[in-house]
């Protein structure tokens, strides 16, 4: 089953259906399929712990912020504080290569986030996104090599900032072809309820204009 071949909303309205229910899509693969701890909420990353190296932060007040879609709490039981974080840009519409994505994205490169008023190192940041520039496997892995590599050099410049150790780049439909592909494994029998719980819901909007 091919991601590139099987989804391709060209229509407005088909992307801001998908846009209602992709994030619970993601919630419930990190939950059920990667067996992470991932807690409802938006983790804060502020300004100031974005490393000057990749963002001109000068037009920033110190206390602006981002919110990023999804937190998971690694913390272990000697307190130790740190999680992974992700970013969902699923529009399918967006006309933006996976490049020019990562550009506009500075607080990727933060290694601290807050999550309920606490501090937690960040390990690790995930992108998810639509693949809707064909963009190649070969090309992804470039991409993500070349982030890490970078990630590395700030780590070895200016040891008294914290970066994430991992950055990490996954497709939505690569996660459904997934899904699909193993709907009646016991980790993905959830995907089945997200798609038809959505899909009463648009139903039931619809029949109230009858």
């Amino acid at each position: 089953m091919d991601e590139r071949n099987l989804f391709k909303f060209k229509e407005p309205f088909e992307a801001k259906i998908f846009g209602l229910f992709y994030e619970e899509i993601i919630f419930q693969y990190l939950k059920n399929v990667k067996q992470l701890n991932v807690i409802r909420g938006k983790p804060k990353i502020f300004i100031d712990d974005i490393p000057k190296e990749v963002a001109d932060t000068t037009k920033f007040s110190s206390r602006e912020y981002f919110l990023l879609d999804g937190f998971i709490d690694l913390s272990d039981k000697e307190g130790i504080k740190c999680c992974y974080v992700y970013e969902a840009k699923c529009w399918s519409l967006w006309n933006e290569t996976l490049r020019d994505l990562i550009q506009k994205l500075p607080q990727m490169y933060a290694g601290r986030c807050y999550f309920n008023k606490e501090p937690y190192d960040v390990k690790k940041f995930i992108l998810f996104w639509c693949p809707t520039k064909g963009e190649q496997e070969q090309e992804i892995e470039k991409i993500e090599e070349e982030v890490n590599n970078k990630l590395k050099q700030i780590r070895e410049k200016r040891q008294n900032i914290k970066v994430p150790e991992v950055f990490s780049c996954l497709s939505i439909f690569k996660i459904i072809v997934e899904c699909l592909e193993n709907k009646n494994e016991d980790q993905y029998k959830w995907f089945s309820d997200v798609i038809n719980n959505n899909r009463e819901k648009i139903n039931r909007f619809f029949n109230k204009l009858y």
